[in-house]
């Protein structure tokens, strides 16, 4: 039964003895959770979401630390298309601060036009259907089927789920899609996840980059 006071002072204590410093979330609701990565400096906010390293990324600026997840899904996309988005529509079904609303800053500073949909959304298939890149991250296994997409897309799924007989899976009914249309899709496991991963160490050197 940790206390908000207690939890600050673990918080600066690590931000006094570490280079990068990573908030697990989610923590215990009554711990106010923007009170606690707000503590973490920019130089060693290895997640990318305190308040300053989120409106840097906003502004484009040099510096800035991108959350892990975002990155790697842009990492995806650049490998494809180069780091020049422009003319590409993305369509990103996540408006969380991890994915979704990064995602839509690092993509805009690259020059792609945008739309991030989330469960208020109507007609999401309007906008999924549509769009030259899809990326998901709604934690619903194998919620997408077909209908949502159309030939040729490039669909990025970020969901980690769990299938009814207990493998793991996507957001993306990949077989049945794949049965429909000419798609490319990353799989799960074996996709952003990995990347995830590689893009948390770079950010860890980032961070000690930044204060060396």
């Amino acid at each position: 039964n940790i206390t908000q006071e207690d939890a600050q002072l673990a918080v600066a204590n690590e931000v006094l003895y570490s280079d990068a410093v990573m908030l697990q979330l989610p923590i215990p609701k009554h711990l106010d959770e923007k009170i606690l990565i707000n503590l973490i400096p920019q130089c060693k906010d290895v997640d990318g979401l305190t308040d300053l390293n989120m409106g840097m990324l906003v502004n484009n600026h040099p510096y800035a630390i991108v959350p892990a997840t975002a990155m790697g899904v842009y990492r995806v996309i650049a490998s494809v298309l180069g780091n020049d988005l422009s003319g590409v529509d993305v369509t990103v079904v996540n408006r969380s601060q991890l994915i979704g609303k990064p995602l839509q800053a690092l993509l805009t500073n690259h020059n792609a036009t945008v739309t991030v949909c989330h469960s208020r959304t109507d007609n999401l298939q309007n906008h999924t259907s549509r769009s030259h890149i899809v990326v998901t991250g709604i934690g619903q296994p194998k919620y997408f089927d077909s209908y949502y997409f159309s030939d040729y897309q490039m669909l990025i799924d970020c969901g980690i789920n769990r299938d009814v007989n207990g493998k793991l899976c996507g957001d993306i009914d990949t077989d049945e899609v794949q049965e429909v249309y000419k798609i490319h899709i990353t799989p799960v496991p074996g996709g952003v996840g990995i990347l995830t991963t590689a893009c948390l160490m770079l950010s860890v050197v980032q961070c000690y980059n930044l204060q060396h």
